[in-house]
């Protein structure tokens, strides 16, 4: 019999076996009390179907309906449920002998014998019946290093701490984690967890349970606390695993939300999407649900109420209601995609989400760069998002076996194999080169480590560090007679001024940005600059209408006045007008690093930086003087 049929075979034995216990009017085996009879099947008081004996120590798949017993859902999913069982001598089937010796071989296994583990998670190099040893040190110590000072006690709360004193040994704690919601009394985790491991056949990884609980925490009235959540974790961590059970699950709580679930997949690679999609094709089928496949149309659909997970490209977002959106590896989508579409696609939806994960990539697009930022911010204070960061520290060794353990959020040996495979191959040169990440070594820090490369980005500082906490110019006249400079994006779509001027020690800078050359040049005119330094492509159009010299500016420049405005704005001696188009632009500004050392680099940067490389070359040009700021004479 198939994997397939037998999921399929066990839930009509389940099925029939909770029959039974409903007409006889059954309690929990484990806590002896009654089931509500308007409980629904997917609540923590519903009923749920155990083995008499797990899988992982002989039992069958299939037993006679007899020796299954009938538990709540959150006493299936407590920790010493199965252990209760066998020492009450509950239901047939029992292993019977001396309880205590279960209660130590469960503690060094952590396999509950009442779970019936159909599909282990992962299948490969997987030594039937082994299972990660609790982790014995106490797991706050260390806890999410690098979040804020945060009261340790405010993880002791039913649903979380249960989870952190079950850690195995195999597990690392995030990195960054928000702390609970003030609003939150619960969550539906464990019970997805439950459900994905009865119904779809999966079990979850400790890190993938934890973020099931974090992301599905609710308030008193039952409402889901958190609106978007962010999650980064390494590649080959099991994101796709966590997407696919979370979106499945959605689509069997259409009575528990109040209406249909419509749950909107996107992500980088359309295909890569479509394959998440596709492995729960078959099981779906199984189920009875509907799956359509057609080209640009792939769905699942629960027939009971219509809930329906479809994939589409990032353009195909729009239009849709989303009771949950999902965007896979969001270092790769635009903002846009998820800001104009899945967003305003979650408006008037009933308990809505939009669960957002990725690697890091040094060509992030200011998607996760954004939204890691607001998650800090909200770390100890939280309010609508959720983060979830697995990752090394930025300045960690990439060499370093420690740095590889404490950044994965599951550690095996197979993952160590692998780390130490493409360690080795960057050592000794026998790479193959990547368009998309040019430098080896930081690559593995962001593919294997998941370091996003601009702390200063990610702690909303942007480039240059220290840029968002210089002095303001804003309210002030630019003045007469500065040094100007005026840069195009590569689209021409943006063209960028500035006027600079050096006060003492210190430089001030004004900017301007536009949607024409006629209008930049016409504001440089305003203000009567002697010279105005001129990206080379727009040196014959602004010479049209200049009343100024035009001096042609590139590389050069910009390789030199990059580490100077670098170093204007760390001991801020950099004042600026902080308009809302220079501070997106230090957002999007990336650097590239030269022989003399770093530059703004237009091709690295996730957006257009025409402002700020205008305002780099004018405050460079005002500070050293090499351009003449004095107005001619007359003769």
């Amino acid at each position: 019999m198939s994997k397939a049929h037998q999921n399929a075979a066990w839930r009509k034995l389940s099925r029939q076996r909770r029959a039974i216990a409903r007409a006889n009017d059954e309690v929990c085996a484990v806590c002896r009390q009654p089931f509500p009879p308007d409980a629904h099947h997917n609540s923590a008081l519903g009923m749920t179907t155990g083995h008499p004996e797990a899988l992982e120590f002989g039992g069958e798949l299939l037993p006679p309906i007899d020796s299954l017993f009938v538990i709540h859902r959150r006493c299936h999913g407590s920790e010493g449920a199965a252990i209760t069982h066998l020492k009450q001598g509950l239901g047939p089937g029992s292993r019977g002998g001396n309880p205590e010796n279960w209660n130590a071989k469960r503690r060094s296994n952590v396999v509950p014998i009442s779970k019936s583990k159909i599909v282990s998670f992962p299948a490969r190099r997987t030594t039937p019946g082994t299972a990660e040893p609790v982790h014995t040190q106490p797991v706050l110590e260390g806890f999410a290093p690098g979040m804020p000072d945060v009261d340790r006690g405010l993880w002791d709360v039913p649903w979380i701490s249960p989870l952190l004193d079950a850690k195995p040994e195999s597990a690392s704690l995030p990195r960054w984690m928000t702390v609970p919601h003030p609003r939150a009394v619960g969550s539906y985790g464990q019970e997805a967890v439950d459900w994905i491991r009865d119904e779809v056949g999966i079990e979850l990884r400790w890190w993938q349970r934890l973020a099931m609980v974090r992301q599905l925490e609710h308030d008193a009235d039952g409402t889901l606390v958190w609106r978007y959540i962010v999650e980064s974790t390494p590649r080959r961590s099991g994101k796709s695993w966590r997407v696919r059970g979370t979106a499945l699950w959605r689509l069997e709580q259409g009575d528990r939300f109040g209406e249909p679930q419509s749950v909107v997949f996107s992500g980088k690679d359309l295909p890569i999407c479509k394959e998440i999609h596709r492995r729960a094709w078959k099981w779906a089928d199984d189920r009875g649900w509907t799956v359509r496949k057609g080209m640009g149309n792939e769905e699942i659909e629960n027939p009971e109420d219509g809930s329906r997970w479809l994939v589409r490209s990032q353009n195909g977002v729009y239009g849709y209601d989303a009771g949950l959106g999902q965007i896979d590896e969001g270092w790769a989508v635009p903002a846009a995609v998820v800001d104009e579409g899945l967003q305003p696609a979650m408006m008037d939806r009933s308990n809505p989400q939009l669960m957002m994960t990725s690697t890091a990539h040094r060509k992030a697009t200011s998607l996760m760069l954004t939204r890691i930022a607001e998650g800090r911010d909200q770390i100890a204070d939280p309010r609508r998002t959720l983060l979830l960061v697995w990752c090394a520290a930025p300045d960690a060794d990439p060499q370093d076996e420690r740095e590889w353990r404490a950044a994965s959020p599951h550690w095996d040996e197979d993952r160590l194999e692998l780390m130490r495979d493409r360690w080795t191959q960057i050592q000794s040169g026998r790479v193959v080169p990547d368009p998309d990440e040019p430098d080896p070594v930081e690559g593995f820090k962001a593919q294997y480590l998941n370091v996003w490369q601009e702390p200063s980005i990610i702690a909303a500082k942007g480039w240059p560090d220290g840029f968002a906490d210089c002095p303001t110019t804003a309210g002030q006249e630019p003045p007469f007679y500065g040094v100007g400079a005026l840069e195009v994006s590569q689209d021409r779509n943006r063209y960028g001024a500035a006027l600079a001027v050096k006060l003492g020690d210190q430089v001030a800078v004004w900017t301007s940005l536009s949607s024409s050359i006629e209008q930049a040049v016409g504001w440089l005119n305003e203000h009567q600059p002697v010279t105005v330094l001129v990206g080379v492509s727009l040196k014959s159009e602004a010479e049209a209408t200049a009343q100024f010299v035009v001096r042609p500016a590139g590389t050069a420049e910009t390789r030199q006045a990059t580490p100077l405005v670098q170093a204007l704005a760390k001991r801020r001696a950099l004042a600026h007008d902080h308009t809302a188009p220079l501070m997106a632009e230090c957002l999007s500004a990336r650097v590239a690093e030269v022989e003399s050392g770093e530059m703004l680099s237009a091709k690295r940067s996730v957006g257009p930086i025409s402002t700020i490389k205008a305002m780099a070359w004018a405050a460079w040009a005002a500070h050293t003087g090499i351009i003449d700021t004095e107005m001619p004479q007359i003769l």
